[in-house]
């Protein structure tokens, strides 16, 4: 499989304190360089090149030795997107949730008034979207992947 030559990396710290120029949650456009690396632009504009899903050696924490442990990673993303929706409900009384089948009828016929608020969508890695399919009721093979996000391949 060739690596892609673009591809989108959130950066997670997972606890890293040394890290340049960079910010946490935050998704990176990285360019493919040779083999498993690749290549990004910190908030600096400084050239930071790792190996995307393995540690960083640009999220370290300090060790009681003096030295670093890697800790955080790069994660690709992009693969799969997860869109946020919100709806907010106006009714003579609580408002129980049960479907949106049911909550688009009473919308529609009257018994209360709603408003649908812009989504927000989000890349994610394949990991989480393995992960988030067993949250949503149902599983990755939904999705063609294992548990750790692989694909299934035929």
């Amino acid at each position: 499989m060739n690596p892609k030559p673009q591809i989108l990396v959130r950066c997670r710290f997972n606890g890293a304190t040394m890290h340049p120029n960079l910010r946490d949650g935050k998704i990176y456009e990285a360019k493919h360089l040779i083999n498993s690396l690749y290549v990004l632009r910190d908030e600096d504009g400084h050239e930071r090149y790792f190996i995307p899903d393995e540690h960083s050696a640009h999220l370290c924490v300090a060790s009681s030795h003096g030295s670093h442990v890697c800790v955080g990673k790069f994660e690709t993303v992009g693969d799969f997107y997860v869109t946020q929706i919100k709806v907010n409900v106006l009714s003579e009384g609580p408002f129980e949730f049960h479907s949106l089948e049911e909550l688009a009828e009473r919308m529609m016929t009257g018994d209360l008034v709603g408003e649908v608020l812009p989504e927000v969508t989000e890349p994610i890695s394949r990991r989480r979207a393995a992960a988030l399919c067993y949250h949503m009721g149902s599983e990755p093979g939904f999705f063609r992947m294992y548990d750790n996000g692989e694909p299934i391949d035929d």
